[in-house]
């Protein structure tokens, strides 16, 4: 319901807007809430973990948001610089968190890793 006049006024922005915000309310905490019943851990432990992608995220949106607004190019163009420049600051971001505040996630890729080697 929300999707099409968002879209209409922002674009891909505005859709991208209406269904990070349906998940961040009413569907995270209720995800969060759910999942650390199951489990039986804290709430805040769940939320921690959310932490840092946001932070990833936040930074690559305020990056793509800067680079889109700086430059003039067909929307073509604006999409093959765009998604390569996010993709990186994305792990560029990440690496320094799991650098600074062991995140964890180098040990998760470590296990994947090695479990699809066999």
């Amino acid at each position: 319901m929300l999707i099409w006049p968002a879209t209409a006024a922002w674009g891909f922005e505005g859709t991208a807007l209406v269904v990070v915000a349906v998940y961040a309310f009413p569907m995270l905490p209720l995800d969060v809430y759910l999942s650390a019943r199951l489990v039986e851990a804290r709430s805040r432990q769940f939320y921690t973990e959310y932490a840092y992608p946001f932070v990833a995220a936040a930074v690559m949106f305020g990056t793509l948001w800067y680079v889109s607004s700086a430059t003039d190019l067909s929307p073509l163009v604006e999409f093959l610089v765009l998604v390569p420049t996010g993709a990186l600051v994305y792990v560029v971001v990440a690496f320094l968190i799991e650098r600074r505040f062991d995140w964890g996630i180098e040990r998760n890729l470590r296990m994947i890793h090695d479990g699809i080697r066999g």
